[in-house]
């Protein structure tokens, strides 16, 4: 049996496991999680050595943590679960419970991460402007495998990177222009 053979949960493979992280009950669940606290940047900056990532949600009511790992898929979560729980330590960031956590091994998300820009996601929204149809279009075209699958589910929210549609589109444009042409 080859590795690709194998369910994905059994094979060798680098992730990318981010964790959810929201206060806990018993600290003071209304204070908010910001940049501002030096505790956070603390953890940033501890993550950034092992390139792990940190952002926080818009009302600051949670905060996702991202962190690299391989091996096998539940060596890697345990892997990346200490890492974090080493950095929490470090860096005095308590009263906070892991609410839930996410597991990635594309590729092109991994290489994205790796490389020096930032990572840039396009939303249903934008890869419908690009290539010129409805939301609910794109999503339908996500069902029937007519448009790339998603890069990165972020919460719920499907995401790609912005050069593999870019990339889509182009093909896209040319196909049409083939079907276009008068016979």
């Amino acid at each position: 049996m080859t590795d690709q053979d194998q369910p994905i949960w059994s094979q060798e493979a680098s992730w990318l496991v981010a964790f959810r992280l929201v206060p806990c009950a018993s600290h003071n669940a209304a204070a908010k999680i910001s940049f501002a606290d030096q505790r956070v940047v603390a953890l940033l900056t501890t993550l950034a050595e092992v390139r792990g990532m940190v952002s926080i949600d818009e009302d600051g009511d949670a905060m996702s943590v991202s962190v690299r790992a391989s091996g096998h898929m539940d060596d890697a979560l345990v892997e990346a679960k200490a890492a974090l729980m080493a950095a929490l330590s470090k860096t005095h960031l308590g009263g906070l419970r892991i609410e839930g956590a996410r597991m990635a091994d594309r590729p092109a998300v991994l290489s994205a991460i790796d490389s020096e820009t930032p990572i840039r996601l396009l939303s249903v929204t934008e890869v419908a402007k690009t290539i010129g149809v409805s939301k609910q279009r794109v999503s339908a075209m996500v069902k029937s495998g007519r448009i790339p699958e998603p890069d990165a589910i972020v919460g719920s929210a499907p995401g790609w990177l912005s050069g593999n549609i870019e990339a889509y589109a182009s093909s896209r444009a040319q196909q049409k222009l083939l079907v276009d042409l008068p016979r």
